[in-house]
């Protein structure tokens, strides 16, 4: 691998053909499985990162590459299937076509999605959707909205350690713990909450535990509040903006720029009507009412908070944001956006299926709240604010559904698969049409007033 990347390095004129390539072989089925493509695909990327190629273009270049090769493994398997059956490694391992179509005979459309990101059943699954004649339409659907996920997920971690290395940016320990932090969270929240879960029964149960999340959450709201207020929490507030100051890196100021913009009210915007034209289109009326109404209340509430709050943001960046700071909006909206979807579609997951929801909601909630604290617009305690509001919210409505005169309204839940169509259709349009469009101007506003340093002297000047 390292004669390779020394190669690319020299022939930097091969490396995004060679991103496209390797992708669209290691979704083929019968090459992928034979070549070591998630290796090859690593140290590319790597080489990527090193010779500073645009990381735009190599994602692209993986997402059409993938696209590509599961596509033509589907029409392989819908048209000539009997051939295939026939070829190496094929007719001596007949079981892999079989556990592939059990496989997907159980899990139907996500089968798509989990097969990409599983290596033994990555190059089979989209050969089995074909020879089961799984309608085009849909197929295509999937593969492009799944490969949209796989590109960043296979080639960022080798992008960024080939740009660190050539910047000499060697990961602190600080990285370590922001890192673990932001996996370790998610895991324990969709732990305990699966766990708690199995202990509520009835209705009761269920309404009484939505009026203990309202009320603990706005107890610690108005307690996060008076401490700001008094000053009290003005020392963690400083040591979080110089820990998250320090941790400063082009390529994590870029991913954390790409994930923060997702939570401005144009690409959330777009993304909550994309959800509510599905809901509408499938006529669940009722539960787009209460799609709607949690967003509104979401940002009357964030809104009317601010302004009765007044507190001011960090002054560390060229042009923070003009709102007020308390509470961070983008910590709530993602809370209420996220938690909702997971309401409205409770009663058709499996315990499995909860779970996963669980973990990713957790994860992309961690994720936006953390870019606040790194790129330096809020404080810890806005953070804090936010996430109370948002469980405030998530909590009045959990408790509205469990009420006998809405549930006959609400009993029918939105199909999963649906809504994580609409999910994945409204975050891609966001990032198409809103997020990158407007990322370099942004990334200007982002920028320290001077290095992390600096930055940690005037704090403690200030604090």
């Amino acid at each position: 691998m390292t004669e390779l990347t020394q190669w690319f390095g020299e022939h930097q004129q091969w490396i995004m053909i060679a991103v496209a390539l390797l992708a669209f072989f290691e979704s083929l089925a019968l090459v992928g499985i034979i070549i070591p493509g998630v290796a090859l695909l690593f140290a590319t990327a790597v080489a990527a990162g090193s010779a500073s190629i645009n990381i735009w273009g190599i994602l692209t270049a993986g997402f059409l590459g993938a696209i590509c090769g599961d596509g033509l493994s589907y029409l392989l398997g819908r048209y000539s299937h009997e051939k295939i059956t026939q070829l190496p490694p094929f007719n001596k391992h007949p079981e892999w076509i079989t556990k592939g179509e059990v496989f997907f005979k159980k899990y139907g459309i996500a089968s798509i999605v989990i097969g990409r990101f599983i290596g033994p059943i990555r190059p089979i699954m989209p050969l089995v959707a074909g020879m089961l004649e799984m309608p085009a339409i849909r197929f295509y659907s999937i593969n492009i909205l799944s490969a949209l996920a796989w590109s960043p997920f296979y080639l960022l971690p080798g992008y960024f350690i080939g740009a660190a290395a050539e910047n000499q940016q060697v990961v602190q320990q600080h990285h370590f713990f922001l890192f673990a932090g932001i996996l370790l969270i998610p895991w324990l929240i969709s732990t305990c909450l699966m766990q708690y879960q199995k202990r509520l029964r009835t209705d009761n149960q269920r309404l009484n535990t939505s009026i203990l999340l309202f009320a603990i959450s706005t107890i610690l709201l108005i307690c996060t509040y008076l401490l700001v207020k008094n000053g009290y929490a003005a020392q963690i507030d400083s040591w979080g903006l110089k820990v998250f100051t320090a941790l400063h890196q082009p390529l994590l100021d870029d991913f954390f720029i790409a994930v923060t913009l997702l939570g401005y009210w144009l690409p959330m915007a777009i993304w909550a009507a994309t959800i509510t034209a599905f809901l509408f289109l499938q006529r669940h009326f009722a539960l787009t009412s209460i799609w709607i109404s949690a967003t509104l209340i979401g940002q009357f509430s964030i809104s009317w908070l601010k302004n009765t709050t007044a507190f001011p943001r960090p002054s560390v960046v060229q042009q923070p944001p003009i709102s007020f700071s308390f509470p961070s909006g983008h910590t709530t909206i993602i809370i209420v956006f996220m938690g909702t979807l997971l309401l409205l579609t409770r009663n058709r997951l499996s315990p499995q299926a909860y779970k996963y929801g669980v973990l990713a909601s957790s994860l992309t909630c961690v994720l936006v709240a953390c870019s606040r604290l790194y790129l330096a617009v809020h404080w810890i305690s806005d953070i804090i604010a936010g996430t109370c509001l948002g469980i405030m919210i998530l909590a009045l409505f959990y408790g509205l559904l469990q009420q006998k005169n809405i549930r006959p309204y609400t009993q029918k839940s939105a199909s999963p698969k649906s809504l994580l169509i609409a999910t994945a259709i409204g975050i891609f349009c966001a990032y198409v049409f809103a997020v990158i469009p407007s990322f370099e101007a942004n990334k200007a506003h982002f920028q320290l007033l001077g290095t992390p340093s600096k930055v940690a002297l005037a704090i403690n000047k200030n604090g």
